[in-house]
């Protein structure tokens, strides 16, 4: 009725999948991934919608969305791009579309996470979505990603360490495989060189267990990642 605010009507486009494996797993999980975040309580009843050809869910939030929330929907990992939706706008029909600027900036190049390839390999999203769905699941749920560390006991080639630095966390591995670790922590320093990122390097001998290697990554903020390998 009169006086009465409309609640903001959000598109969120589903992420496009690199691998037919997985053609389905965002469409399948993105809608539990925007429950469980910090906001979930906020957003109404979630509908599958395609525009133009593209996949997306809508929701309605009960307020505009704040840059708090702006944020966390630029970190989850099965949607990619953000809308406010309006059916129409003077005697203009839609849906017309307002793209949301979540202002996110990873940590680290998303390329560290895509670019290496190996046998077993964890799909990137799927380990995102993990990591997020971790954080939502926890008592620390409302604490920024940059004030938290992650820990993986069975790291095999990184992909969880490395998704967690790049969202903000530092991170620590442990690995039986001394191959996989070697080559991991070869990769990252690689990767570091390349892209002329600054980090400070330390590699040592872990007596009766392994190779520890610690990265100290970046000036002023920074994230760690420490990487083990564990003798049987």
């Amino acid at each position: 009725g009169e006086g009465t605010v409309a609640m903001p009507t959000i598109l969120a486009q589903i992420a496009p999948q690199r691998s037919t494996q997985y053609a389905e797993l965002a469409t399948a999980l993105a809608p539990a991934e925007l429950r469980l975040s910090t906001f979930g309580d906020d957003i109404g009843e979630i509908q599958p919608r395609q525009i133009g050809g593209l996949d997306y869910l809508q929701f309605d939030l009960r307020s505009e969305p704040d840059q708090d929330v702006v944020q966390e929907l630029g970190l989850l990992s099965m949607t990619s791009a953000f809308f406010v939706c309006f059916d129409r706008i003077a005697d203009v029909p839609g849906p017309l579309l307002r793209p949301i600027e979540t202002g996110v900036r990873w940590t680290l190049p998303h390329d560290l996470l895509t670019t290496r390839r190996y046998r077993g390999k964890t799909n990137e999203m799927f380990t995102r979505f993990m990591l997020n769905v971790a954080r939502a699941g926890s008592a620390l749920a409302d604490r920024p990603w940059e004030t938290l560390r992650v820990f993986d006991p069975l790291s095999g080639g990184g992909t969880t360490l490395f998704a967690a630095l790049i969202l903000g966390a530092s991170a620590a591995g442990v690995e039986q495989n001394a191959k996989d670790v070697e080559s991991t922590a070869s990769y990252l320093q690689g990767f570091l060189r390349t892209h002329g990122i600054a980090a400070q390097v330390k590699h040592e001998r872990l007596k009766g267990l392994g190779r520890r290697h610690l990265f100290t990554i970046g000036k002023g903020t920074r994230v760690n990642v420490e990487y083990v390998s564990a003798n049987p």
